[in-house]
């Protein structure tokens, strides 16, 4: 049976190999319910035959396929004998939707509630792989599981930071393969319409927007990964675009009350709304909600606006805040006219819950508009989103084991004036459905080193808060998934040579790309597949530069890269951005914030100190050092660095490097704020 032998030995699973009277012990993300395994091993010694009686489980067989090719180098075939086969699946109307069985016993048999959950035993069955003498192996034993709750999601804010669609699909392998069962897209914002509309075309932002073809494909991509996406048209807040596109239809007349809130009171915006969601229900098919926003809606000013005190007449509505109630409600029925289900954002006060429709689902994240037990306690299905420690924003991201310790019934926010800036802690309520970790503002580079060790502590809790493993256990675990996940993701492996900060796998400001002289990059693996890659942006394919060589880059570079077997390709693109960071910046003072915290206060990029800070920068390029203090551009004309500054007042420091007139890399930005007390 042909393998990759050591290479694939080493990194695929941590130097880990078994004999056959050994018993491993098994490394599942989320651990599973009920697992016994025995005293002995049974191996593949040809292809795998793969059998199936149910038509519905061709498209998973698909998905397995390539990702058993990707991880071990072996194939799979469609068996036509059940007898035949070592790997069975089959959907079993005894067991619930998301909850499955799976027999190791010289053969795999997996027997799902679902097409869904024969999916989610099909990431089991490739976490509980071992290698042995160079063979694919599994343990004898059982495995039944199922999730204590039925809602597992990500966001991806694909309005404020473009996503391209294979980020998209590098994050779907992610929920995948740790059971997270939604994928929420952010489709509007104010910076960005990423929704591609037949009937108002104009709103899609040129150059960012998707096509109906890519978001289709996408849908499918995910449809058979077990992962329904859900997208978001952020309505009545958030909507600068539909504003500044449409604004005889979603703004006023008076230009002062256009502050990123459509006029509700425009009969004409309900209507091409209405058309809207039709369209989003026709692209996302098979998801079984759109979600229309709902949080932080603009309303200064609008009690005293004709236009809007004459819709309030006609619909019997007393102020902004119950026209804000009476747009919620009639965004509800247009989705409900498309055969989804509607679910907002927490932006609504506790007085709107006896006027809002219960069918709607709430996603309770920051505790400023109303407290997450008057959400449950008015009936609504809801939603934890919890501010900390479920956002992924810039800077402040919790750690893995701040996510793990949390737990469903329970919200935190970092914000000193939220009421749950000291915890809220519930009991155990049938109303909260789930958790979602939301990752806003996220460029896509980041994306998958952001939350690839934070989705896992996040679905600890949400697939089995009632059999959680220990924190220890739970980490063990992880280091095992998330190197088969690397290889899951793609068999090309990146070595890299002159990051400054090459122990850092996840900084706060992204420290983990950047570089300050020059980079070189090492693409390889083990296998008799080809790699191609790309330093321009555009999509790796089979006819993009074939790598041969080392390839060394001393300016900000994005490189994507991608296996090839002939020409079609292995496991995922790949995406890596590496950022020029020709500057080391020293702070010295007596800090009111210790630098290493800030990341958890209001202002995360404003160093707070009491009497001076002392800057020193240095550069390990040739160039000259120039720096601004206060507002205006830095360039080349600006202040030449010698001495370390002292800075003694609330200003801003921009630095950077230039040769020849040019700022070389990145400039360094820093906000400075001294305490009076």
């Amino acid at each position: 049976m042909k393998l990759f032998k050591q290479f694939f030995t080493f990194y695929f699973f941590c130097g880990v190999t078994f004999g056959y009277g050994q018993k491993p012990k098994a490394s599942i993300v989320p651990a599973p319910k009920s697992i016994l395994e025995h005293n002995e091993l049974f191996c593949a010694e040809q292809k795998i035959g793969v059998y199936w009686d149910d038509d519905e489980l061709y498209g998973l067989y698909e998905v397995l396929k390539d990702e058993f090719f990707t991880l071990t180098g072996e194939q799979m075939y469609r068996s036509t004998s059940q007898e035949n086969s070592m790997l069975v699946m089959g959907i079993s109307g005894s067991l619930n939707k998301e909850e499955y069985q799976i027999d190791f016993n010289n053969k795999i048999q997996i027997k799902g509630g679902s097409y869904d959950a024969v999916a989610l035993a099909s990431t089991t069955i490739l976490q509980y792989i071992t290698i042995n003498q160079n063979k694919v192996c599994w343990n004898k034993g059982n495995i039944h599981d199922f999730p204590d709750f039925n809602f597992r999601a990500v966001l991806l804010d694909v309005a404020r930071k473009k996503h391209d669609i294979a980020t998209i699909k590098r994050i779907i392998s992610l929920c995948r393969w740790y059971k997270v069962n939604y994928l929420q897209l952010h489709l509007t914002d104010n910076q960005a319409f990423t929704f591609p509309s037949k009937t108002y075309p104009n709103l899609a932002t040129k150059n960012w927007a998707y096509s109906r073809e890519e978001l289709i494909d996408l849908v499918a991509y995910a449809d058979t990964r077990g992962v329904e996406l859900i997208p978001e048209l952020e309505v009545p807040g958030h909507a600068g675009q539909l504003i500044s596109i449409l604004p005889n239809v979603f703004g006023f007349k008076n230009k002062k009350l256009n502050l990123n809130t459509v006029n509700m009171a425009n009969v004409k915006g309900y209507e091409v709304l209405e058309t809207l969601f039709q369209e989003v229900a026709q692209i996302f098919k098979t998801s079984k909600y759109i979600h229309i926003g709902g949080d932080e809606a603009n309303f200064r000013g609008m009690n005293e606006d004709l236009e809007i005190q004459e819709y309030l007449k006609e619909n019997d509505l007393k102020n902004v805040d119950e026209l804000y109630w009476h747009f919620i409600n009639r965004m509800n029925e247009l989705v409900k006219k498309t055969g989804k289900k509607t679910i907002v954002w927490e932006g609504f006060s506790k007085e709107g819950n006896t006027v809002i429709n219960k069918g709607i689902t709430v996603m309770a994240w920051e505790t400023l508009y109303q407290l997450p037990e008057d959400i449950l306690n008015a009936g609504f299905s809801t939603i934890n989103v919890s501010w900390k420690p479920l956002y992924v924003v810039n800077q402040r991201k919790w750690t893995p084991e701040k996510i793990f310790n949390w737990n469903i019934y329970r919200w935190e926010n970092f914000y000193p004036k939220a009421p749950s800036f000291r915890s809220i802690q519930l009991e155990v309520h049938p109303g909260v459905k789930g958790a979602m970790m939301a990752s806003w503002e996220q460029p896509a580079f980041v994306e998958l080193s952001s939350l690839r060790n934070r989705v896992p502590a996040m679905i600890e809790e949400s697939w089995g808060r009632s059999k959680k493993v220990s924190y220890s256990k739970f980490i063990k675990n992880l280091e095992k998934t998330d190197a088969r996940l690397s290889t899951l993701l793609s068999p090309v492996k990146i070595e890299i040579k002159g990051l400054t900060y090459p122990e850092v796998k996840d900084g706060r400001k992204n420290q983990q790309i950047w570089f300050n002289n020059e980079l070189v990059i090492k693409l390889k693996n083990e296998r008799d597949l080809e790699i191609r890659y790309s330093l321009e942006g555009s999509e790796v394919t089979s006819s993009s530069s074939k790598y041969t060589s080392p390839v060394t880059i001393r300016e900000s570079t994005e490189i994507r890269y991608r296996a090839f077997k002939g020409e079609e390709p292995v496991g995922n693109e790949m995406l890596e951005y590496f950022e020029l960071q020709p500057l080391d910046v020293h702070l010295a003072g007596d800090f009111s914030i210790p630098l290493n915290e800030l990341w958890e206060t209001l202002h995360p990029d404003t160093v707070r100190y009491r009497d001076s800070v002392k800057v020193t920068i240095e550069s390990r390029m040739k160039g000259v050092i120039k720096y601004k203090l206060g507002e205006g551009e830095l360039t080349e004309s600006s202040d030449f660095y010698s001495l370390p500054l002292i800075i003694k007042d609330d200003v801003i420091l921009k630095a950077g490097l230039f040769s020849n007139g040019k700022i070389i890399g990145e400039p360094w930005v820093l906000k400075f704020k001294k305490d009076k007390d």
